[in-house]
């Protein structure tokens, strides 16, 4: 392994093996943090739009906004990152997190009107920018430090933490509200050779269909609850706690079993069998949502849902990181900005038709989302020859010479 010395396996392992864990919990509490940043605005969104007199659609834009910087920063977060290295790249970009989070509270305190909304999009789009690196520079720390067989289960564990942090998010917020108030609760050729790889086109464009589904699910369950079911602000914040529980769960699951399942049947068959099952099941569980006649059931159909999207992170980031390899957090920041040009097709088209009380297109739109990235699986090769690093074009090269 990298950067060890010609000590015995059975001397150098324990401590390794304690240290690569004790980088994971960091990375895990990292990305808890974050999505706790990036979903408090969602359930805020009740109270903020009367307040602020702000409209729906323009709530939508707030979140569009952050996911336009979160997206750009995806694919040139994971090249600096490289650069400057994983543990300089997340102090950076935790501090312009904090103060970005920190601004959307204050502003209405400074700014009116078209002002007010002006510097409240600047803040959103700050955030995204400045969360977009988590995911690839992450990739890049397990690609060193974890065994390939475990590349899917780490992916998926950290997704689980995001999404405890994501299911965390709407009842406290949705509590500190009614106490509080909402202001208060709140490289070259490489990188050509990534961008032409088939494999990797076909993981982001099935990643942006997936993530259509995932933001669909995680930033309008709370309004969706509140004014098409009809349930109060307070029970909406617990069960709208529910759906990002189940991807929790679904993102450990997921990336546990891809492991196991990339080892029994390799990993070109192995990371194909969970997304081929799962996202399926996700678009017909759109349907039994929004055609449930008791609300509850709804609320389940919809947990079971984004439990069954989630179970796909450890699968897609696995793979992207077995075609990557040496370049894991350029290759996985190509590919979260597929992902999260979803979120961005997502974002208006829900904020549109729910503002005028056509919540169910909103879930017959992400059914078809979710089929097309299901298909995409089918021509997807994780065990394709990946993209040669440095060090083996030079090996090549003088092979060859």
């Amino acid at each position: 392994m990298r950067g060890e010395s010609a000590a015995p396996r059975s001397v150098r392992s324990p401590p390794r093996l304690r240290v690569r864990w004790t980088i994971f919990l960091y990375l895990f509490g990292f990305g808890f943090v974050a999505y706790f940043q990036q979903r408090g605005i969602t359930v805020a969104s009740y109270q903020m739009m009367p307040q602020l007199h702000l409209t729906q659609e323009q709530i939508g834009w707030l979140l569009w906004w952050m996911l336009l910087g979160y997206t750009a920063l995806q694919f040139p977060g994971g090249v600096i990152g490289q650069r400057v290295g994983a543990r300089r790249m997340l102090v950076i970009i935790s501090l312009v997190a904090f103060m970005a989070t920190l601004g959307v509270p204050l502003l209405p305190l400074l700014l009116t009107g078209s002002a007010l909304v002006a510097a409240l999009l600047a803040a959103q789009l700050l955030l995204g920018a400045s969360q977009g690196p988590i995911f690839p520079v992450s990739t890049g720390v397990f690609e060193t430090w974890f065994p390939s067989r475990q590349w899917p289960l780490v992916q998926g564990l950290q997704s689980m933490g995001l999404q405890l942090g994501a299911a965390l998010t709407p009842p406290l917020i949705a509590s500190l509200m009614l106490s509080f108030g909402w202001q208060r609760a709140l490289a070259g050729r490489r990188l050509w050779a990534l961008m032409r790889n088939r494999d990797v086109l076909a993981l982001s464009v099935s990643y942006i269909c997936m993530n259509y589904v995932f933001y669909l699910l995680a930033n309008w369950s709370f309004l969706y609850l509140v004014q098409e079911r009809h349930f109060t602000v307070l029970e909406s914040g617990w069960l709208a706690s529910t759906p990002p529980l189940a991807a929790a769960i679904g993102s450990g699951i997921g990336g546990w079993l891809a492991s196991v399942l990339g080892e029994r049947f390799g990993v070109r068959t192995g990371l194909r069998i969970i997304p081929l099952i799962s996202l399926p099941a996700a678009g017909l569980l759109q349907f039994a949502a929004v055609g449930a006649a008791n609300p509850y059931l709804a609320v389940v159909a919809l947990a079971l849902c984004f439990g069954a999207v989630e179970l796909n992170e450890g699968p897609y980031w696995g793979a992207i990181m077995h075609v990557g390899r040496s370049d894991s957090m350029a290759a996985g920041g190509l590919m979260n900005t597929g992902g999260n040009l979803g979120g961005l097709i997502c974002t208006p088209i829900v904020a549109y038709l729910s503002g005028h009380q056509a919540w169910t297109p909103c879930f017959i739109i992400g059914t078809g989302f979710a089929a097309v990235a299901a298909a995409l699986w089918l021509v997807i090769d994780p065990s394709r020859a990946a993209i040669p690093s440095a060090s083996a074009r030079v090996n090549m090269a003088a092979a060859s010479g």
